[in-house]
């Protein structure tokens, strides 16, 4: 094992902790993606344009999976699937809000959706989309309304399989559990669990760690007993052992 004391943190590493035993130990117990538990496979099954799939990642901002996912089949029951920038600019932010309100913030989502539909179609309409340079396309998607860090590398890693980490809730808490960054900014994180999953697949590696902090890796009560990898994770080997010093403590007490 080694010692790692990066980031003033003191976590004892397993030799075999890797991206890629990870991902190996995560497939082995058959952990999967359900398409019908994240918005973006929803879209992906429902339209599979992909501005259809910028409004469903849109709509998961500050909301769950969940609500995000009942907003967005509300959308699409009331376009009859056709979810385009033309039609968004057609209804306007005012009857776009309704149907996308269990999402939250539907008031201000409803007025970026329309917005970006709007610039999207100044600058040659959905196609852009697919056919510009990846970079090309983050440069000028970040200075639309709504798109941030976040949402564009869920869209450029789901829509064109780019090779980057999005970062989320359940990213940022299992990558300082796993001692690879004590920082809260997205960039570093998402570096840090690149570097981490280097030679992967880091679009499939991003679908297990999500799945790994919803099933196991939970914000509270995390399940590192029931967890495949609680023989190399160093959150759970320094929970789990700190756990077993307390009951042995416990029963010499009681002698």
């Amino acid at each position: 094992m080694k010692r790692n004391n990066k980031d003033k943190q003191d976590c004892v590493i397993p030799e075999d902790f890797t991206g890629h035993k990870v991902i190996e130990l995560l497939e082995e117990v058959g952990l999967e993606i359900r398409e019908d538990e994240f918005v973006s496979l929803v879209s992906k099954k429902l339209n599979g344009n992909p501005f259809a799939l910028l409004v469903a990642i849109i709509l998961s901002q500050n909301t769950t999976d969940k609500a995000a996912i009942y907003a967005y089949t509300r959308l699409h029951k009331l376009l009859r699937g056709n979810i385009t920038p033309d039609r968004m600019i057609e209804l306007g932010p005012e009857l776009i809000e309704l149907p996308i309100r269990p999402a939250g913030l539907s008031g201000q989502k409803s007025k970026w959706i329309v917005e970006v539909a709007k610039r999207i179609k100044e600058l040659g309409g959905e196609k852009i989309l697919v056919e510009l340079p990846p970079e090309e396309l983050r440069k000028i998607l970040k200075k639309m309304p709504g798109i941030g860090k976040k949402t564009l590398d869920v869209f450029l890693s789901q829509m064109r399989g780019e090779q980057v980490f999005a970062v989320d809730t359940h990213a940022k808490r299992i990558a300082q559990r796993w001692c690879l960054t004590n920082s809260s900014n997205y960039k570093e994180i998402s570096l840090k669990l690149t570097e981490f999953f280097q030679g992967e697949d880091l679009v499939r590696a991003h679908k297990l760690v999500i799945a790994l902090g919803r099933k196991w890796c939970t914000a509270r009560n995390p399940k590192c007993r029931e967890c495949p990898l609680r023989e190399i994770c160093p959150y759970a080997v320094r929970r789990l052992s700190s756990t077993t010093k307390r009951g042995k403590n416990t029963g010499q007490n009681k002698k």
